[in-house]
Order: structure tokens, then sequence, then C-alpha cells
């Protein structure tokens, strides 16, 4: 791997700044160099020495193939902490969604970590993401030594609990804001999330937490926003749900890394609630999908590669490995449209802590959205007082029965180990009752429209059945 080294420019200046209203000393770096194809997808690490008393840093990333073509070079930083894998370092990535950024104790560009700027070597880190024969690039980098006079960043975090009645609540599961490569900021996703009916969102950008210390700043009278991530690489993209919001997950691996991936997802696990494997098909998804907690079975607007993770997921559920259905808009900008789809989880109330359980325990269903609700129980016919919900186990000691109905019409499917075992169109809000005539271990519910495209999706409710069976 190579290592660009910075040119100090001779001369150190007097600068008028206008963030701290006073002259401040200024260092600059230009940083040069090129990319071929040998390097895509490989972290690059560029040195800069930050001197004592340094209150900012700019960045400046430029680049130009050499035939013209399109291209773009991912960027982040990582402090005098240094870039060891899964370290303490990182302050900020980008990705390709910005060329500049900046660094001080009161302010940091979206997906960057405001805070001391300590003296050490700091890395600018670049990631060719295009195939190009030849990149060559620049980085200019500006630092003002001097006091700082304003106030020092303090993140102010989500609510972690909204009230506490029970219910079924809406919650998209997958949502970005300008913190990474998403078009609004929190307070305009918030917005839009309550007029999508969602009773609650997670926060996942791409490979950062920067916009989890803003999520305190909304008003939050109705609508819960849980921590996350999305860690993001081209082998493969995966959720963190309930992170620790001070914590960073390492994305820096390929997926023949299987140690470090392990790492990853241990440390997760530790700092986090719950871990999705994130629209396997769409992006290809090479890591050991079975270290993970649940599969997005459902991405943004229906299509070709959410029916094979469906088909995947039935496969597992087939074989007897259970990982939970999830599902999320992957919201980023006015191309797509936030709650669609999205989850309803049963929870004891809306609290991070209970709809994270509710969504590990599976007691949730994806619906396309906030027009459509389903119900679906199952409960012993000789003993009706015995029943269970979505994600639950029934413990039936006579026959089976489910009943179920749906806010809107379509055809509705129940699926269980062997495949379809029930299929008719049914209306909004017909009441169905289906006696179960064999040895099902669990059953799911699939409610599509007359072109085939899901509605609703459910996860399974399982079955013990009796002896005599």
């Amino acid at each position: 791997m190579k290592r660009s080294f910075g040119v100090l420019l001779l001369g150190i200046f007097c600068a008028l700044n206008n963030l701290y209203a006073i002259q401040n000393d200024t260092v600059k770096y230009v940083l040069t160099g090129k990319f071929t194809d040998k390097d895509i997808f490989i972290p690059h690490y560029s040195s800069i020495q930050m001197p004592e008393n340094a209150i900012k840093i700019s960045v400046l990333q430029s680049f130009k193939t050499i035939d013209g073509r399109d291209c773009n070079i991912d960027m982040g930083v990582f402090d005098e902490k240094g870039v060891l894998f899964n370290g303490k370092g990182f302050r900020g990535w980008s990705g390709g969604a910005r060329r500049t950024f900046e660094i001080s104790e009161s302010f940091a560009t979206p997906g960057y970590i405001p805070g001391k700027i300590r003296a050490g070597e700091w890395n600018i880190v670049q990631m060719l993401v295009k195939n190009v024969p030849e990149v060559k690039w620049k980085l200019e980098v500006t630092i003002i030594i001097g006091e700082n006079k304003e106030n020092v960043f303090v993140p102010v975090y989500a609510r972690d609990s909204i009230n506490n009645r029970p219910g079924w609540y809406r919650i998209d599961t997958h949502v970005h804001t300008i913190h990474s490569d998403g078009e609004y900021t929190p307070e305009e996703v918030a917005a839009l999330a309550e007029s999508a009916g969602l009773n609650g969102i997670i926060s996942t950008d791409h490979n950062t937490y920067s916009a989890l210390g803003y999520w305190g700043n909304i008003s939050q009278d109705s609508l819960l926003v849980i921590n996350g991530v999305e860690v993001t690489y081209i082998d493969g993209h995966w959720n963190v749900f309930g992170l620790n919001p001070a914590s960073w997950i390492d994305f820096r691996f390929r997926y023949w890394d299987n140690k470090r991936y392990q790492q990853s997802v241990a440390l997760a696990k530790q700092v986090g609630r719950f871990t999705v494997v994130n629209h396997p098909y769409s992006i290809e998804y090479k890591y050991d999908k079975s270290l993970l907690d649940g599969v997005e079975v459902w991405n943004g607007p229906w299509d070709e590669s959410d029916e094979k993770a469906v088909c995947y997921w039935q496969n597992m559920l087939a074989s007897g490995v259970y990982k939970v259905a999830v599902g999320g808009s992957d919201y980023h900008n006015k191309n797509n449209q936030i709650g669609f789809p999205h989850m309803i989880v049963k929870s004891e109330r809306l609290s991070s802590n209970a709809i994270l359980q509710g969504i590990a325990e599976g007691t949730s269903y994806i619906v396309k959205d906030k027009s459509i609700s389903l119900r679906m129980e199952a409960y012993d016919e000789e003993n009706p007082a015995i029943r269970a919900d979505i994600g639950n186990y029934l413990f039936a000691k006579s026959s089976v029965l489910f009943q179920l109905s749906s806010s809107v019409s379509g055809n509705l499917f129940l699926i269980d180990q062997q495949g379809i075992c029930y299929n008719r169109q049914i209306k909004a809000n017909e009441p169905v009752v289906f006696r179960l005539m064999r040895k099902s271990t669990w059953i799911r519910a699939e409610l599509r429209d007359m072109k085939g495209n899901m509605l609703a999706l459910t996860n399974p409710i399982f079955i013990v059945l009796p002896f005599s069976w």
C-alpha cells in the first residue's frame, strides 16, 4: 500500500478567520498522488503532522482521470490516535458524498466528529471506488492555529423513550441523512417520518456515527429515533441497531478477511443490540450471513432483489435456521420515500429498548406503507385462550386455527416449511380463519397485490403440535 507525504508550504502566515474572529497562524499542506485500477477499494493513507494548539482542519480533495471518464474517491480522516483496525482514531467519513470537510472543536462537516484537534500524526484516508486506468488526486489541507473562542460541541442524543403504552408501532429501520449520502438533515428527515405516519426510525448513516449527536435537537413528542449505523463496503452492507452513540464499527476489510469481519461483528454486538444483512441481492453480500441476527428481505420499492431475499430467507427457515425478517425504506432523498416500506413492531412501549426487543424477538411484520396493517393470530381450537401472535410460540393441545385480517384487499398466502399451505383473495377488513391441516412447525403470511408485488410480510408464528399428530 503506497503512502503519500505532505509538503509543508514554506512560511507560517497570519490570516483573519471569520469563524473565530481573531487572527490565527495557518499551516498548509498540499498532498498529491495517483491511483490506478490496482488500487480500487484499497484504503490509502496520507499523513500530516498536526501542530500544537491547532483549532481547525479543512481538507479539499480534487482529482482528474487520465482519460476524462467519471470517477469517485471516498474520503475520511483519522486523528492522532491512529488508523488501527477498530481503533480509537476515527474522526469522520463522507465516502463519495463530498469532496471537502472541516473539523473544529465546535463544528464539523456532516459525517465528521467535532472535538479537540490534538497534536500528532493525522491521516486522511482515500479509497478509489470506480475502476479507471489512472486518476491523479490532490488534497489541500489547511490548519488553523490559535485559541478557540467558540463553545465546544456537545452531542445531544435522541430520547430513549417516548411513551409507556403497549402497541404495534410503525418503525422505518433504514434511514440516511446528510451525515452520509442522504439529502436531508436530521430535522428534515424527522418531519418527513412523521408525515409518513411513522412512530420511529433507525438512523443508519454509512460508516459514521456523527448524526447521532444531533437527533436530540429535534422535537420528539411522538417520534422515536434509535441509534444505528450501516457498515458499508463493496462486499456487502450491514446495519447495526441500538448502537452506542459514540461507537464506530470498522468497515475496512474484504470478504476473504473473515477474521476482521468476525471482529467487527463481535464489536457490533458488544456496542449494539441487533445486526442485519442489508439488501443481500441488490448489492451482493459476500460476507458470512450466518453471523448476523436478521435479514433485510425488503429494501425500498418491491423488486426482483427483494423477491430473491425472501426466497433466501424462506429456505433458511425451512432448513431450521431462524433469522428475523427486516424491512426498511433505505431512505436517502426524493428518489425514494421514507416509510416505503417499514416495520410494524409489537412492543410494550415506544422506547429504543422495547422496540429493539420486539425486532429481535420477531414480533413484527413489514408493510408497504401507512395504509396497510395486518393481524394474524394462531389459537388452540379447543382452548381458544391459548393464543400466539406473530413471532411467538403456540403450544397446541388440539387442532390449530389461524385468524387473519388486513386493512387492504389482496392475495393472501400462508407459508410453512413445505411451502404455500393457503392461498386466497381477500377483501379489506374481511376476517379469515384457516385450519392447520399438516405438521407445520411455523406459519408466516404474505399479502400481495394483483401483480404479485408485496403489500405485507410477517415473521412466523411457531407451532408446537400435540404428540398425537
